[in-house]
């Protein structure tokens, strides 16, 4: 049987709200991955930047889909991955909190926050705990400098 894989599509409307912006990244023609190694890319979240950017939030699978974890990509206003942003516009974190040596668990982000006051973006999710089955919760926080969303992790 053949392995499905799904990507993470998105689109922009025109000014008339019905149409798709053909100028806006792949146009409906594609759709992004958030890695290489990933069997699959899904988003739960998306979030307006204030630079006219969007932000999504979710996960990538592996292993036939029994292992994940959480991922988010940016884009610029054009709609292409914004490099401004964890080297490239997209950021997988690499969770493993079990005691299985087959599983690294299932770890994802559920949501996405614009904190404007504190300058911030904050995803929220959950990762899988020491024993299978058992969830906790899961924040990051991607920050705020000279007016562009910056983790700390880029080129210097």
């Amino acid at each position: 049987m053949p392995t499905v894989a799904f990507g993470v599509g998105i689109v922009r409307l025109s000014a008339d709200g019905v149409t798709i912006d053909p100028d806006f990244g792949t146009a409906n023609t594609g759709y992004l991955v958030f890695s290489q190694v990933a069997l699959s890319s899904y988003c739960h979240d998306l979030l307006a930047l204030p630079d006219g950017g969007v932000m999504a939030a979710g996960y990538q699978t592996t292993l036939g889909g029994m292992e994940s974890d959480p991922a988010m990509l940016a884009l610029n206003a054009q709609g292409e991955l914004d490099a401004r942003y964890w080297q490239g516009g997209i950021r997988v974190l690499s969770i493993d909190r079990t005691v299985d040596d087959a599983n690294t668990g299932l770890d994802t982000f559920y949501a996405a926050h614009l904190d404007a006051d504190r300058e911030r973006v904050v995803m929220l999710g959950r990762s899988e705990g020491p024993e299978l089955d058992r969830f906790q919760g899961l924040l990051h926080a991607v920050a705020l400098h000279d007016r562009l969303f910056r983790d700390g992790l880029e080129a210097q």
